[in-house]
């Protein structure tokens, strides 16, 4: 009689372990189905971050210049860049945050790299590693957007100002800022990022104002944006 019932325990028993590994089951599916999805929202919040230093108005000296000569009353712009990278496929650099000051000749903007750049140029033999923020130039180029047209040369428009970068992550992030341009009857303008040992730019189209698009919104400045 005593042996039935052990057996009897032991068929009990059996269900018990299936439920408590189904469940650990659960629980694993459940953490990493977490962890994919934490993932993907931190890609895609780091994507679209900025320092505030990078993404925020920074003044030349001109543009101080023109803020104090006016009293304060500055018209800023922002526009959507509708093709922010140097190549859609590859996308070694993204353009963003474009600052406009019109009645200023002023125009500034952020440009960012993953860290990823540095082998795709070291397979042409270029090495950033040691001190990239020293291999870049920075260029303003006014109509045509592109080189299709052999015989249209692209004006250099503005001048080079000022630059700065910090780095987030796996990012690197420029504010690059030009005075001097006169916007008037301009209706495209690009960047030229020249990188020392290369033999071409990596370019992108950074100022539309033109029948296919002209859309600006006015930037309001927040406080830590306005000059002591």
């Amino acid at each position: 009689m005593d042996m039935e019932r052990y057996g009897d325990y032991n068929e009990v028993d059996e269900p018990k372990s299936k439920s408590k590994f189904f469940l650990i089951m659960k629980i694993l599916i459940f953490a990493v189905c977490f962890l994919v999805v934490g993932v993907i929202v931190f890609r895609l919040i780091l994507f679209n971050y900025y320092p505030d230093n990078i993404e925020k108005l920074q003044y030349t000296e001109a543009l101080r210049e023109y803020y104090y000569g006016n009293d304060g009353n500055m018209t800023v712009e922002t526009q959507t860049l509708r093709a922010p990278y140097d190549d859609e496929n590859e996308g070694n650099f993204m353009a963003d945050n474009l600052l406009v000051v019109r009645d200023a000749g002023h125009l500034q903007l952020s440009i960012r790299y993953n860290n990823a750049l540095y082998a795709t140029l070291a397979e042409k033999g270029i090495d950033l590693n040691e001190d990239p923020s020293r291999r870049f130039t920075f260029r303003l180029v006014r109509d045509p957007v592109d080189n299709s047209d052999e015989a249209a040369v692209p004006e250099p428009i503005g001048t080079y100002s000022d630059c700065f970068a910090e780095e987030f992550m796996m990012y690197t992030y420029f504010k690059v800022m030009f005075d001097g341009i006169d916007f008037e009857g301009v209706e495209w303008i690009r960047l030229d990022i020249y990188v020392d040992g290369a033999e071409e730019p990596f370019s992108i189209p950074v100022y539309e104002n033109n029948e296919g698009y002209r859309s600006f919104d006015e930037y309001k400045l927040s406080k830590e944006e306005v000059p002591g």
